[in-house]
């Protein structure tokens, strides 16, 4: 189980009355608990359950743009790619893994004004 808080801005590059362009960069804290970790073995056929080798504070950043298209007063939709980096490796820095801290997205959503 993970919990985090995403703080970002967003700015707005261009765009009319219907259709805006933004850009936007975030840094997501995050605090993972009751988590398991699993280690492989070398010949990746045995594996043995650590949860103390998982790092439990990490953060994440992440950069992206995206096309918010408005459709009545309250609703927009948005959509565009995202990058997210890890800042730190998962498990605790005792233990070599290799890992992709990094994955490459597409935002797609929904936005309802109250």
């Amino acid at each position: 189980y993970q919990v985090s808080i995403p703080l970002g801005l967003a700015f707005k590059l261009a765009g009319n009355k219907k259709m805006e362009w933004f850009a936007g960069a975030t840094i997501q804290p995050s605090y993972v608990f009751g988590g398991n970790a699993y280690l492989l073995s070398s010949d990746l056929k045995n594996y043995v359950s650590d949860p103390d080798a998982i790092r439990r504070w990490n953060f994440n950043t992440g950069i992206e743009t995206y096309v918010n298209y408005k459709v009545g007063k309250s609703t927009s939709f948005q959509a565009g790619p995202q990058f997210r980096y890890q800042l730190q490796s998962t498990f605790k820095k005792e233990y070599t893994t290799s890992e992709k801290l990094y994955n490459i997205g597409l935002k797609i959503g929904m936005v309802k004004s109250f």
